[in-house]
Parts: C-alpha cells; structure tokens; sequence
C-alpha cells in the first residue's frame, strides 16, 4: 500500500528506472508472502484444534516464525527475475520485456502462486479447522480453551473469506492484462487498463485495510479486548497522564520577607 501511493508521486519516467524495478519486486516479495501467511494461519489453526496429539505439538510460535522467515526469503529470491526483465511504459506502469517471464507470469504465477495455490490451501485448511472445532465439544477440553478455539477459527475464517473476494478481481484483472497485446499508439487502451488497474488494486487493499473491522464483527471476545485496550487501559493511561500534569504545575513561592528571617536568626 505504501508503494502503491509513492508510485503516485515518483512517476517512472525512465525506461530503466530503478524505482520501476523496486516497485515490481516490492510487489513480487510481499505479495506472495502476505498469502502464504494466511495460508500458514489457517493451517496453524487447523493444528492446534486437531484432536490428534502430534498435530497439535506442530503449533507453536517458533515454528510460525521459522515458516514465516523462510518464506520470507524464498518471496525475495522469487522477485529477483521481476527486477531484470521489468521496464516502464509510457511512464504509467511497469511490464516485463522477456517472453518467457511474461509466460512465467501469465500461466503460472497469477493463476497458480496468486490464485489456484493460496486460496486452496487457505479454504482447505480454514474448513478444517471448522470441523475441529465443531467436533470439539466430544474431546475433554476446558471451557475458556474451546472458546478461545472458536473465536480463533471465526477470525482465520474471515479471514481467508476476505482474502477471496478482495483478490480475484486483481487476479482476473493482470491475467486479462498480460493476455493482451499492448499497442503503444493505442492511448485509449492504455490509459482503460491503467484506470482499471488502480480501481482493482484500491479493492486489493481492502484485503489489508478492513480486516480488523471484519474482526470487529466476527469475533465478540476480539470487540471485549478493543474495548479493554481502548476505553479501559488507554483512557485511563490518558487519565493519569493528566492528572499527572496538573500536579508538576509550578504554583508561586510565598515571598520570605527580611524581618522572618532576621527574627529566625
């Protein structure tokens, strides 16, 4: 997102600008590595509320950060390639020159690696982890964890629910874009496809924006603890902050005259 409105103002006016080259391999990093999060916490969810031991000890916070920083780095080799083959066009937007990547990308990387892979892994692993928990109740669980269990799943399942929706008008939009031939000439074209693209992309970004008020609606034991963080813990911080102030305020000294001095003496 903070790329997306830098772009707005650095036009990429040259054709071998870096700032085109570091636009599209921003985009080839993080964009496959905040799906695969996703997918990693469906299927993080679906672990911990396994009724089967072994699965259970597979969910851990060391073992999410080990996935998280692997992918991470495995994101960031992926994007080299889209650093070299990537120039600008007309100043507007930045498209590959090499035949191959753009083959790459139009058959597998926004089909499979955007679309097919994520949001499988994510929907098959979201509804499992909902079958877990709707099986929950037979396992002798404490009430507070089945709960938490619950609540949990809600939230990793609206999640990838939002991940659907918000991606496949982008993912439907560059697959049509890479399909079709540019015509530099064609002016028209080219400024439809770059006002659809920031149209589609605005979408996107709900995917990132709105999730914590989908949260928000979800989830009531994630509306006690906003609240908690909010009006209880924040306002009354903001309170003693206050109060605080009024007591460090600098009051006048009484003014000591000669003869109390002189008569403590």
């Amino acid at each position: 997102m903070v790329l997306n409105l830098l772009s707005q103002l650095i036009p990429v006016t040259d054709t071998y600008s870096i700032w085109c080259r570091i636009r599209t391999m921003s985009s080839q990093t993080f964009l496959p590595f905040s799906l695969l999060l996703i997918c990693f916490a469906a299927i993080d969810q679906f672990f911990s509320t396994s009724p089967i031991p072994y699965l259970r000890r597979r969910s851990s916070p060391k073992t999410s950060q080990i996935y998280a920083g692997v992918t991470c780095c495995l994101c960031t080799l992926h994007s080299i390639p889209a650093g070299i083959f990537t120039q600008s066009f007309l100043g507007l937007t930045c498209y590959s020159v090499n035949a191959v990547y753009t083959d790459y990308q139009l058959y597998f990387y926004y089909p499979v690696i955007l679309a097919f892979f994520p949001m499988s892994v994510a929907s098959l692993f979201g509804l499992l982890a909902y079958r877990n928990v709707r099986h929950i109740v037979r396992r002798q669980v404490p009430l507070v964890r089945r709960r938490l269990d619950h609540q949990m799943t809600a939230l990793a399942f609206a999640r990838v629910i939002l991940f659907i929706v918000s991606y496949l008008p982008y993912i439907g939009f560059f697959i049509y874009w890479a399909a079709t031939p540019m015509d530099p000439t064609n002016y028209v074209q080219m400024m439809n496809l770059f006002a659809a693209g920031t149209v589609i992309y605005s979408i996107l970004l709900l995917n990132h924006t709105i999730a914590f008020y989908v949260f928000l609606l979800v989830s009531s034991r994630f509306r006690r603890q906003v609240k908690n963080l909010f009006v209880k813990r924040l306002w009354r911080r903001c309170k003693q902050l206050y109060k605080r102030k009024l007591q460090n305020e600098i009051h006048p000294l009484r003014e000591i005259s000669v003869e109390n001095v002189t008569d403590n003496e």
